[in-house]
């Protein structure tokens, strides 16, 4: 129940996040991704091409595997903005990741571990800022915390954040 509690609290907390304008040190990162999620949406999803129009009509720049904005996109054809669409898949896979560890840490650990693992990753400045992040990077940690199941998951989570 603790953990649910604060998994909630996380996802209020960031909630007005989900407005906030493209901006910022990593603006170039969150428009390309949102940028894709939008061609996407009104082209349709090609997990092998990345457009980025600032390098010509037909560029395709490949950053990252495009499986958050193709998510996105599915948010954008319903009349979400791009940006917007981008932080709640953000915000999902981020809440999906913390109780992901607390299960883990709950059979390999302890309820008390698990609860101290998800307020800190809820409440630290990286998880506040990046927590409803419009980048691609947010929903790998749930694939982390998948791909590390067992009693090295928390060190696959933080290699993730260096």
């Amino acid at each position: 129940i603790t953990v649910g509690l604060l998994l909630l609290i996380g996802i209020l907390i960031r909630l007005p996040q989900l407005g906030h304008r493209i901006a910022g040190a990593h603006s170039f990162w969150e428009t390309q991704a949102a940028f894709t999620a939008r061609q996407y949406a009104s082209t349709g999803i090609d997990l092998s091409r990345t457009p980025l129009p600032v390098f010509g009509a037909n560029a395709n720049v490949p950053f990252d595997v495009p499986l958050v904005p193709a998510l996105a996109s599915l948010l954008v054809r319903t009349g979400v903005d791009a940006a917007t669409a981008m932080r709640i898949v953000g915000l999902i896979g981020f809440t999906a990741t913390g109780a992901l560890l607390a299960l883990l840490l709950m059979r390999w650990h302890s309820a008390r571990t698990a609860v101290l693992a998800v307020a800190l990753l809820e409440f630290l400045q990286f998880g506040l800022r990046w927590g409803a992040g419009g980048v691609v990077v947010v929903l790998g940690f749930a694939g982390a915390a998948v791909a590390g199941r067992g009693r090295g998951c928390l060190r696959v989570l933080m290699a993730g954040w260096a």
